[in-house]
Protein backbone atom coordinates (compact mmCIF):
# COMPACT_ATOMS: atom_id res chain seq x y z
CA UNK A 1 0.00 0.00 0.00
CA UNK A 2 2.85 2.38 0.84
CA UNK A 3 4.41 1.87 -2.60
CA UNK A 4 1.11 2.53 -4.34
CA UNK A 5 0.40 5.67 -2.29
CA UNK A 6 3.95 7.00 -2.79
CA UNK A 7 3.77 6.49 -6.55
CA UNK A 8 0.21 7.74 -6.98
CA UNK A 9 0.07 10.66 -4.50
CA UNK A 10 3.66 11.44 -3.35
CA UNK A 11 2.84 12.18 0.33
CA UNK A 12 5.48 13.45 2.76
CA UNK A 13 4.40 11.04 5.50
CA UNK A 14 1.63 8.81 6.81
CA UNK A 15 -0.51 8.28 9.87
CA UNK A 16 -1.41 4.63 10.37
CA UNK A 17 -3.91 3.45 12.95
CA UNK A 18 -6.88 1.36 13.92
CA UNK A 19 -9.64 1.62 16.51
CA UNK A 20 -10.44 -1.37 18.73
CA UNK A 21 -13.66 -1.23 20.75
CA UNK A 22 -16.55 1.20 20.91
CA UNK A 23 -14.79 3.32 23.54
CA UNK A 24 -11.86 3.75 21.15
CA UNK A 25 -14.07 4.92 18.30
CA UNK A 26 -14.56 1.63 16.44
CA UNK A 27 -17.74 1.90 14.38
CA UNK A 28 -17.31 -1.05 12.00
CA UNK A 29 -17.19 -4.53 13.54
CA UNK A 30 -14.22 -5.95 11.64
CA UNK A 31 -10.48 -5.32 11.53
CA UNK A 32 -9.34 -2.57 9.19
CA UNK A 33 -6.40 -0.19 9.14
CA UNK A 34 -6.49 3.53 8.43
CA UNK A 35 -3.59 4.73 6.26
CA UNK A 36 -3.71 8.51 5.96
CA UNK A 37 -1.30 10.20 3.54
CA UNK A 38 0.04 13.47 4.97
CA UNK A 39 1.51 16.49 3.23
CA UNK A 40 3.69 19.35 4.38
CA UNK A 41 1.34 22.13 5.45
CA UNK A 42 -1.87 20.05 5.38
CA UNK A 43 -2.41 21.05 9.03
CA UNK A 44 -1.12 24.00 11.01
CA UNK A 45 0.28 21.70 13.71
CA UNK A 46 0.37 17.93 13.05
CA UNK A 47 1.44 17.21 16.65
CA UNK A 48 -0.72 14.42 18.05
CA UNK A 49 -0.94 12.43 14.85
CA UNK A 50 -4.34 11.47 13.53
CA UNK A 51 -6.41 13.51 15.96
CA UNK A 52 -8.31 16.15 14.03
CA UNK A 53 -6.84 15.10 10.66
CA UNK A 54 -10.43 15.54 9.42
CA UNK A 55 -11.56 18.37 11.76
CA UNK A 56 -15.28 18.12 10.98
CA UNK A 57 -15.24 14.40 11.90
CA UNK A 58 -13.48 14.68 15.29
CA UNK A 59 -15.70 15.15 18.33
CA UNK A 60 -12.82 15.39 20.80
Amino acid sequence: MRSFLMEEYQPNGFNVGFNVGLEAGQTIDHVHIHIIPRYTGDMDDPTGGVRHVIPEKGKY
